[in-house]
C-alpha cells in the first residue's frame, strides 16, 4: 500500500513537472513572439526612416541641381549677351537651349502650362530679364510667333505693374510711355534694368542713366545691372571714363569670364588705351585662349599700334580653333583685307560664303574686296555687283 502511494505521488510531481515545463515553455513562447514582433516593428520603423531620409536627400539633392541649372542659365545667358557678333537666330536658339537645360522650357506645351512650370520653379524676378533678353533675340532673328509667346507668359507670370507697362511700351514703341514708368530704383533693380534696356532699345539710353546710376547705389555688386549701365553709357555715345570703370567693377565680381574681360579691354580701347586693352584681352586669352572676341579686340589694338603681323596671327589663332564659324572667318578676310592681303581675305570671305551663303555681312565684305582690290587675280567687278545685289535682296527680306 505505501508503495502504491509513493508510486502515485512519484507520478504526481511529475505530471506537475511537465506541467509547470509546458507552461514555462508557452511562456517563453509568448515572449518570443512579443520580441519579435516588437523588433519586426522595430526593423519596419527604420526601414520607414531610411526610405524618408533617402527621399530628403533625393529632394535637396533636386534643389541642389535646379539651383545649379538655373544659376547656369544666367551664366549663359550673360555670356550670349556679351558677343557681340552673336547672330540673333543663334542668340534665340541658344538661349531656348539654355532655359531647357535649366529644365524651364517656355515653348513646351500650351502657354498655362508654361506658366504653371516657371511659378513652381519661382525666381521670377531673376528669371525675368533672361526671357526679355529672348524675346529681343527672337525679335531681331524674326521669330515673332516665338516672341510673342514669350512675351504672353512673361506678362502672365512677372505682375509686378512698372515692369509690365515697360513691356507694353516696348511691344508698342512708345518712348514717352516708357518714360513716364515710375518706380523706386533703390529697390527695385531688376526693374532698372528693364528700364535701361527698353529706352536704349527705343533709342533714349540717356534718360535711363540716372535710375541705373541709382540702383548701384543699392547694388553695387549686381553684373547685370553694371553691364546695362555700360550699355547704356556706350549707346548714349558717352567717352567717359565711368564705362571702363563700371566693367572693371564686373570684372572683379566675375573674374573667370573672359567676354566680360574682352568687353572691358574693348571700352579702353574706345578710349585710346592701347597698352591697358592689350593687358586685359592678354587676361582674356589666358582665361580662353582662342575667345574670338579678345582676339578680335586684342586685333584692333595692334593694328592700331602698327603691329600688323601679330594682330592677324592673333585672330588667325581665334579661327584655327573654330574652323566652320562664318562670322570669325568673315571678320578675319576685312583684316586681311585692310592688311592689303587681298588672296588670303578671298580665300577666308569664300569660305565663310560657302559656310553660311546667306550672311550679308560676308556678302558685303567679299563684295567691296572683289571691287577694290589691287589683285588682279582676286578684283571681279561684275560678280562683286552680284552680291551686293543679292545682299540688299535678302536686308529687304
Amino acid at each position: 500500500m505505501n508503495a502504491k502511494r509513493s508510486v502515485a505521488v512519484l507520478l504526481a510531481l511529475a505530471g506537475g513537472a511537465l506541467v509547470a515545463l509546458g507552461v514555462a515553455w508557452w511562456w517563453a513562447l509568448e515572449l518570443d513572439a512579443e520580441r519579435l514582433a516588437a523588433l519586426a516593428e522595430a526593423h519596419a520603423r527604420i526601414a520607414e526612416l531610411e526610405h524618408a531620409d533617402e527621399r530628403e536627400q533625393a529632394r535637396e539633392a533636386g534643389k541642389l541641381k535646379t539651383a545649379a541649372a538655373g544659376g547656369a542659365l544666367v551664366s549663359v545667358a550673360l555670356e550670349l549677351a556679351l558677343d557681340p557678333e552673336l547672330a540673333p537666330f543663334e542668340h534665340s536658339q541658344r538661349l531656348a537651349e539654355a532655359f531647357r537645360e535649366a529644365r524651364l522650357d517656355l515653348l513646351a506645351g500650351s502657354s498655362e502650362q508654361a506658366c504653371e512650370l516657371w511659378r513652381e520653379r519661382g525666381e521670377i524676378e531673376r528669371f525675368a530679364p533672361l526671357v526679355d533678353q529672348w524675346i529681343g533675340a527672337c525679335i531681331e532673328a524674326r521669330r515673332v510667333d516665338k516672341a510673342e509667346r514669350l512675351r504672353e507668359v512673361l506678362l502672365a507670370v512677372d505682375t509686378d505693374p512698372a515692369r509690365t507697362s515697360l513691356r507694353r511700351a516696348m511691344a508698342k514703341g512708345a518712348l514717352d510711355e516708357a518714360r513716364a514708368v515710375e518706380f523706386d530704383a533703390k529697390r527695385a533693380a531688376s526693374t532698372a534694368r528693364l528700364f535701361g534696356r527698353v529706352l536704349r532699345g527705343l533709342g533714349a539710353p540717356q534718360d535711363a542713366l540716372p535710375a541705373l546710376r541709382t540702383a548701384r547705389l543699392a547694388r553695387s555688386n549686381d553684373v547685370e545691372l553694371l553691364l546695362e549701365l555700360a550699355a547704356c553709357l556706350r549707346a548714349a555715345g558717352s567717352t567717359s571714363s565711368e564705362r571702363c570703370e563700371v566693367l572693371a567693377v564686373a570684372v572683379t565680381l566675375r573674374p573667370g569670364s573672359a567676354r566680360l574681360h574682352s568687353a572691358w579691354a574693348e571700352a579702353l580701347l574706345e578710349r585710346g588705351e592701347h597698352e591697358r586693352a592689350l593687358a586685359v584681352c592678354g587676361r582674356a586669352l589666358e582665361i580662353a585662349p582662342a575667345e574670338p572676341f579678345a582676339c578680335e579686340v586684342a586685333t584692333r589694338a595692334l593694328f592700331d599700334v602698327g603691329r600688323t603681323d601679330e594682330a592677324l596671327n592673333t585672330l588667325r589663332r581665334a579661327v584655327s580653333s573654330a574652323p566652320n564659324d562664318p562670322a570669325l572667318r568673315t571678320r578675319f578676310g576685312r583684316w586681311l583685307a585692310r592688311a592689303r592681303q587681298d588672296r588670303e581675305a578671298s580665300a577666308n570671305l569664300e569660305l565663310a560664303l560657302e559656310l553660311a551663303p546667306d550672311r550679308t555681312d560676308t556678302l558685303l565684305a567679299l563684295s567691296e574686296l572683289l571691287a577694290t582690290s589691287r589683285d588682279s587675280s582676286v578684283r571681279d567687278e561684275a560678280r562683286a555687283g552680284r552680291l551686293a545685289a543679292r545682299a540688299t535682296e535678302l536686308g529687304l527680306r
